[in-house]
């Protein structure tokens, strides 16, 4: 065999494991005393100069909580949070002078008052865009100048604590699963449109696993940043911020060091699955089952797949769409000298949430912006409009029916 050919075999036969997922099957399990330990540290409230921190300085300098469970609490040691633990991200559109797509968050508090960060102090860092010059341009009414107004290249959003539960499953799914399930619905929905039907949509953008935006793609990258950036504890992923300057503190030292690191995010893996819930009453049974159908017939079952990837529940495709009100922006993101990257995430584009738990799991929205979930569903819009335009359209009963059987999906059973 030569040379070429046994590299062919090797790459098609680690492409199989990948894609069956035999390959994450082989990862050690985490020890009861790895899971203790990473769940102390869950809840550990960090102070300054704490004595956890090694040679770190602990909590902060800026933070927005003292632990993990301090947001992640609702259904259990690892769930969503209220609105009150909500964050303020933003992001920046790269314009002339300054290439990269700009991102970070204001922290809600600092271990000192002179070091308190605010909305005012990033658009001082990226100010407004004035004075634009003016465009002439002609069409068959004549002659015009216009002038474009100041541009704010600062967009800011509120994010919701999301749940943690059945985290580690998530990890375990394989992304060439992810697209080949991509693949057959984009293929379906040009079937269907060939065959005049219009409704069906195409599969969105795939990024990572984790985050509103699908920012990171392994736990173990979503607990570091978190770590970072959350609560001030740089680690060996991910420095804290220098407070006020959006910047990453690369010559801070430690507070989390590897150990701690790997078993924080071996107990956040550990966390358990949510699982449907199923009234024990017949016909509040059926009603529940009627109203999984009636989620698949109207379109939510496109984005919100019950299984994917060999997780059976999910209800995710762990894609992006643009689900929101249009951000104007001008013009400035196509115009401008330095485009918004094609691979970056657009303001209106958030990861398809999975829906297991979602019972228990409110407010929701990125921002937590919807109180109850049909408030939730009247607010989709962007490619998922004709689902929510087919919720409006159908009868009572298949309305109340989908919430019966969306308020089956609980959260599971935690301390």
């Amino acid at each position: 065999m030569t040379r070429t050919r046994r590299r062919f075999v090797a790459f098609t036969i680690l492409s199989a494991m990948f894609a069956t997922g035999y390959w994450w099957m082989t990862t050690a399990a985490a020890t009861p005393e790895q899971l203790t330990h990473g769940k102390m540290l869950f809840e550990h409230q960090w102070t300054v100069g704490d004595k956890l921190a090694g040679e770190g300085d602990g909590l902060g300098p800026v933070f927005n909580a003292d632990s993990c469970v301090a947001c992640h609490f609702q259904g259990g040691v690892g769930g969503g949070g209220p609105n009150q633990n909500n964050v303020l991200a933003f992001q920046v559109i790269p314009m002339r002078g300054r290439r990269n797509v700009a991102s970070g968050v204001v922290h809600s508090m600092a271990v000192l008052d002179e070091l308190l960060e605010s909305e005012l102090q990033v658009s001082t860092l990226f100010p407004m865009l004035t004075n634009r010059p003016s465009v002439r341009y002609t069409n068959e009414c004549g002659t015009y100048t216009y002038q474009p107004p100041d541009f704010d290249p600062v967009h800011f959003d509120t994010i919701n604590t999301p749940a943690l539960f059945g985290a580690g499953l998530i990890d375990k799914i394989n992304f060439a699963s992810v697209q080949i399930h991509g693949v057959k619905r984009s293929l379906g929905a040009i079937s269907a449109c060939l065959d005049g039907d219009m409704s069906q949509m195409l599969a969105g953008r795939l990024k990572g696993r984790f985050g509103w935006k699908g920012q990171f793609n392994s736990l173990e990258g979503f607990v570091a940043a978190a770590c970072a950036m959350e609560v001030g504890l740089s680690n060996p992923l991910k420095p804290q911020p220098i407070p006020g300057a959006q910047k990453p503190d690369e010559k801070a030292k430690w507070d989390m060091d590897r150990k701690q690191l790997r078993d924080l995010v071996a107990f956040v893996a550990s966390l358990p699955a949510p699982k449907q819930v199923l009234p024990e009453d017949a016909k509040e049974r059926q009603l529940v089952l009627h109203g999984e159908t009636v989620f698949s017939r109207i379109g939510c079952a496109d984005c919100h797949t019950p299984n994917l990837g060999g997780i059976n529940g999910l209800y995710s495709d762990l894609r992006l769409y643009d689900i929101t009100q249009k951000i104007d922006t001008y013009g400035m993101v196509e115009d401008s000298e330095f485009k918004l990257p094609v691979s970056h995430p657009t303001f209106e584009e958030w990861k398809t949430p999975p829906l297991w738990g979602v019972a228990d799991s409110a407010p929701y929205f990125h921002d937590g912006g919807s109180p109850t979930l049909e408030d939730a569903i009247d607010r989709h819009g962007g490619s998922a409009a004709n689902s929510q335009k087919q919720f409006t359209l159908a009868g009572a009963p298949d309305r109340r029916d989908l919430l019966a059987f969306l308020k089956s999906l609980r959260a599971p059973a935690m301390p």
